[in-house]
């Protein structure tokens, strides 16, 4: 995604997260269809350690592009880093 590319190649600081947050919501209310919204929130979610977020809103990049490589990729380590540490799966 773009704006991932834009917000991430700064330092990773709270201003630029916070960009990359209006960023994705633009995204996602003016092209709902549109998984790079979904990307950005998973992303942010990851950064921020909210594991639970990014695994919601990579099931929503899915639910837009169920063949979408990273959002299976990136789900899937996340899904198994939670098997692995003995976590249930969230719903």
């Amino acid at each position: 995604c773009w704006a991932w590319s834009i917000c991430w190649s700064r330092k990773n600081t709270t201003l630029h997260r916070s960009r990359a947050a209006r960023i994705a919501a633009t995204i996602t209310a003016n092209w709902p269809t549109d998984e790079n919204g979904q990307l950005l929130r998973a992303r942010l979610a990851e950064a921020e350690g909210d594991n639970l977020a990014a695994i919601g809103h990579w099931r929503a990049a899915l639910a837009i592009n169920p063949s979408w490589t990273q959002a299976l990729t990136r789900l899937g380590r996340l899904l198994a880093s939670r098997f692995l540490s003995g976590r249930d799966e969230p719903p």
